[in-house]
């Protein structure tokens, strides 16, 4: 399960009692303008039914499809896609290490600058791989310019007949580019619900085509979403961890003044869960002058180089770490240097928790830094399933409490307009 901790928030200010007392009644309201379908932006709220509405026939045919291609004998699964396109399945696939299960290598084409892309190019050009290509419109340039490059390399490497039984596309149902060109090339082709949007969509085909080329188990991690979907029902903050923590969220940011949340973990394979965070958070807050950064941090790696600034410098933020309590590996420790030999009564996990709580404590009650802490059960399908769903009611609700359109990112235009004016001219 997911759940909110906030003993290290500094408790004279607020806890969750006067949390409930400040803003019950806003979450009470805006609730209630969901119910009677007056909030903002609630043509894309499809994400909250879909756990209840996927079938196991719909998983199972998705499973099917990338058999197929994994039949074929690949090396490389090339995933492209941008934003919400791939930032929620990669949080997926590092955070369960769903890599393991496949014998796939799988490389993610999300930028396309020449040193990067050129290199993944050549990394792959000589072998046999799949491609998933990720796009509701099909014209976002960074997708379409990259697929168009690995496109023609397996048309000249295989003939055109074997690479377009090597594509999976995931787009619109109804209309676009891709859409079009799929349906044109006969590629094996997945839809994304027209009421969900990029950054809530990771659930979806959007998702769950390369999360099913990894063996992730695609029931267990829908079990996490929908009993995720279950607990949310409940209105009240003392039962409603990520209502609450959107609480907590908009009380620093409008009663305290911090413009900044550190996002913090300290395991390497949940680092694209605070990108997934950052992205749900800062396009569904960031309008009108609105919204926390989000900023994020690995530790102890950064203790040696943000450690300074975060323990005693100036205090325009608040922190939420991410902690699980069930890993996937740990082993006791045998270690024969006399100067450390002392940790030998540890396990490495119980090294790690106590690096965790110490620094917690270094920042709570010496640098005077208010803490939440996100406590994650275990590192499989089904808590992934769970914090995600989880995650999108915060962003959601956090949104709503700052009066903004939840799901919408008119700002992302502004670059895509003008590069696209300038390369056409």
């Amino acid at each position: 399960m997911i759940k909110l901790n906030s003993k290290f928030v500094l408790t004279k200010q607020i806890n969750d009692a006067k949390i409930k007392t400040l803003y019950q009644t806003k979450v009470n309201a805006i609730l209630k303008t969901i119910k009677t379908k007056k909030a903002l932006g609630l043509n894309f709220t499809g994400w909250i039914d879909y756990p209840n509405k996927v079938t196991k026939t719909q998983l199972q045919k998705i499973v099917s499809a990338t058999n197929k291609i994994k039949n074929k004998k690949i090396k490389y699964l090339v995933v492209i896609g941008i934003g919400g396109s791939y930032l929620g399945l990669k949080a997926c696939l590092d955070m369960t290490n769903a890599y393991k299960n496949s014998n796939l290598s799988v490389i993610f084409i999300h930028n396309i600058h020449q040193n990067y892309l050129l290199e993944m190019l050549r990394k792959v050009k000589n072998d046999k791989y799949g491609i998933v290509v990720i796009s509701k419109s099909g014209r976002t340039l960074e997708p379409a310019l990259a697929f168009d490059m690995f496109y023609q390399n397996l048309v000249q490497k295989f003939g055109k007949k074997t690479a377009d039984k090597l594509i999976i596309a995931v787009t619109s149902q109804h209309a676009g580019d891709l859409r079009e060109t799929a349906i044109k090339n006969k590629w094996q082709t997945f839809f994304i619900p027209d009421n969900i949007g990029g950054r809530y969509s990771a659930l979806t085909p959007v998702g769950l085509i390369t999360m099913a080329f990894c063996g992730l188990d695609l029931n267990k991690l829908f079990s996490g979403a929908k009993d995720a979907t279950k607990k949310l029902k409940n209105a009240s903050l003392l039962q409603n961890d990520a209502y609450r923590y959107a609480c907590y969220r908009h009380y620093f940011f409008k009663t305290k003044k911090m413009d900044i949340e550190n996002i913090v973990v300290y395991d390497p394979y949940l680092q694209s869960i605070t990108k997934t965070m950052q992205q749900l958070f800062a396009e569904s807050e960031g309008k009108q002058g609105q919204g926390l950064y989000p900023a994020s941090c690995l530790f102890t790696t950064d203790l040696h180089s943000l450690g300074q600034y975060l323990q005693q410098g100036k205090k325009c933020f608040f922190e939420t770490s991410l902690f699980v309590k069930k890993t996937h590996a740990d082993c006791q420790l045998k270690i024969k240097d006399p100067v450390i030999k002392y940790l030998n009564k540890f396990k490495l996990s119980k090294v790690n928790e106590i690096a965790f709580l110490s620094t917690i404590k270094a920042h709570t009650y010496d640098g005077k830094i208010n803490n939440l802490i996100i406590e994650i059960d275990k590192q499989d399908a089904y808590h992934f399933g769970y914090l995600y769903t989880w995650l999108m009611y915060t962003a959601m609700m956090s949104a709503y409490l700052l009066k903004v359109n939840p799901f919408d990112q008119p700002g992302v235009e502004a670059y895509k307009k003008r590069m696209n004016d300038v390369l056409k001219k």
